[in-house]
């Protein structure tokens, strides 16, 4: 059976940013491997970040314990610790980011009860969000909310395109899980860990949404076709073998 429709928020706003014909081939061909799909998940990254942005106390204790944890594992081969040095420097950069400036005007919480996914049109995104911000309503009663995510990945570096788009991506979501009545976009934002850059969702965004909105059939219309040629791709490789 094929695989149902299903992308990153970061891979879609790639595929939406990039010029390359076939990195947006390759970004959906990745989705049809036979291997589980692993998402932008570095260990205990998410964890560092959610405590050091809402200011606990034992953050630094997880940071030490991992980075131990990490340097117990090297085996001094330069190829076969190249992911855990890539590991080891994503956490030195969490624990050197100044976070409080990604949480002005706001009140930060753990999104880890939230859904991980939302819709775009047909396709499935996942999402998955750090943490829920929250501000009292001004002149009103209730809070305005939004979401705030981490982008760790150093091969996607997030620029003043793609970055709003990101940003964007995160209020459609937050609207869809958190209630279209009390997300707002400034409190819908995306840090780039790699590049110490923050882009919060701008408030004109019909353009940026009806990228998405496209981007997201595109992939739809395209899906069984890449994954047919990756299935008849791996049969060819079968029988060369």
């Amino acid at each position: 059976m094929r695989k149902a429709p299903l992308i990153s928020l970061a891979n879609m706003v790639e595929y939406a940013t990039t010029p390359s014909a076939a990195r947006r081939r390759s970004i959906i061909e990745q989705y049809h491997q036979p291997q589980v799909i692993k998402f932008d998940w570095h260990g205990a990254s998410d964890v560092i970040f959610i405590k050091r942005a809402c200011g606990s106390s034992d953050a630094d204790n997880l940071i030490d314990f991992e980075k131990d944890r990490i340097r117990n594992q090297l085996s001094g081969e330069k190829e076969k610790d190249r992911r855990l040095r890539h590991i080891l420097h994503l956490i030195e950069l969490l624990e050197a980011s100044d976070f409080s400036k990604l949480t002005v005007g706001a009140v930060p919480s753990s999104a880890n009860d939230l859904s991980t996914d939302c819709s775009f049109g047909s396709l499935a995104v996942r999402v998955r969000p750090d943490l829920i911000l929250s501000k009292p309503r001004f002149g009103a009663k209730g809070m305005d909310r939004g979401v705030l995510k981490c982008h760790n990945l150093s091969s996607f570096r997030l620029d003043l395109n793609s970055g709003p788009m990101f940003a964007v991506g995160l209020h459609v979501f937050a609207e869809n899980v958190l209630g279209q009545d009390s997300t707002v976009g400034d409190l819908c934002r995306v840090y780039d860990l790699f590049d110490d850059k923050s882009y919060t969702a701008p408030k004109n965004q019909k353009r940026i949404r009806a990228q998405l909105s496209e981007v997201s059939q595109e992939i739809v219309d395209r899906w069984e076709a890449v994954g047919a040629r990756v299935i008849d791709k791996a049969l060819k490789r079968r029988k060369a073998s």
